[in-house]
């Protein structure tokens, strides 16, 4: 894994202080500081929707990218962190949704049956909404496996509680089925 920290230019989150960490250029996590707010990749944000940027990231070319702004200092070159940064980083967006995440697992036990609408499709599998501000995540294969048709945000996926993804505040859904 790779740790980056840039401003960022060129998405929504433009002008926000970005972190990211990284494999293989495909972004695992993000978390931005923007005008006093904390948006971070494992949560829905009700203005910037799903933050984690989509498909292959070459990061190491930001400097490239950038090299004219970065020499003229209208913009701060991308800085390599530690993976301790960014989890201290990451550690307080989660110390700050605790509340809901223990009141999401206690609603939703291993072994209970769970349904809701694919919300997006991250690196890490199939995000669905399976309540008010509750995320599952089912393995995109096997959902897939699950249905002749093509699988779209919105679409209904249903299984049963395999677990809980505590780095990212996930509820992991086993034997996923997408619903005709």
């Amino acid at each position: 894994m790779n740790y980056y920290k840039f401003r960022n230019r060129f998405s929504r989150l433009k002008g926000g202080e970005t972190y990211v960490e990284a494999n293989r250029g495909y972004t695992m996590r993000q978390i931005v500081f923007l005008n006093g707010e904390t948006i971070a990749s494992n949560r829905y944000h009700p203005e910037y929707g799903f933050t984690l940027p989509a498909g292959y990231v070459d990061y190491a070319a930001y400097q490239d990218l950038n090299e004219k702004e970065i020499k003229a200092g209208l913009i701060d070159p991308m800085k390599t962190i530690t993976e301790a940064e960014f989890e201290a980083l990451w550690h307080q967006n989660l110390d700050h949704h605790r509340g809901d995440w223990d009141a999401a697992k206690a609603r939703f036990p291993v072994g209970a049956e769970v349904s809701g609408p694919v919300a997006t499709f991250y690196p890490h599998g199939v995000l669905l909404t399976i309540g008010e501000g509750v995320l599952g995540l089912a393995d995109s294969r096997v959902c897939r496996a699950s249905s002749t048709e093509t699988i779209f945000p919105g679409r209904k996926v249903s299984g049963v509680v395999a677990g809980y993804d505590e780095i990212n505040q996930w509820i992991l859904v086993d034997a996923p089925r997408v619903e005709p």
